[in-house]
């Protein structure tokens, strides 16, 4: 079956299966949350408000709550970041750098750069 939207007083929820009121002319809306494509942070507030006020009602209240937050937005590189990269990546592939695991933590000195072995 299609999703479809519902509308419930001024919100519509988006239903993922329409289950029938045992006299068959109610439709109730079943919300379906993917957990799996949920940040550790969302899971945590979901569980909690299940908790708190129940399986039905937490799924709603943070199906609203998720539809009010912005759409996460590709966060634009980091320019310096991009930079060091683009400098030190063709001598990784002449072989001539090595980047040991746990990489390097590099900083700014006085008219200089500092590059010393990250501690673990």
């Amino acid at each position: 079956m299609r999703p479809v939207d519902l509308p419930i007083g001024a919100i519509c929820y988006r239903a993922i299966d329409l289950e029938r009121h045992p006299e068959g002319a109610i439709a109730v809306p079943s919300i379906e949350i993917d957990e799996s494509g949920l940040t550790k942070g969302q899971r945590r507030k979901l569980n909690a408000l299940r908790k708190s006020i129940g399986e039905e009602i937490a799924e709603r209240a943070f199906f609203e709550w998720l539809s009010s937050q912005p759409a996460a937005a590709n966060a634009a590189p980091d320019e310096n970041a991009t930079l060091i990269v683009d400098t030190l990546w063709p001598l990784v592939q002449q072989g001539t750098l090595a980047i040991p695991r746990g990489g390097y933590l590099i900083r700014r000195g006085r008219g200089r750069i500092i590059v010393e072995p990250a501690k673990r």
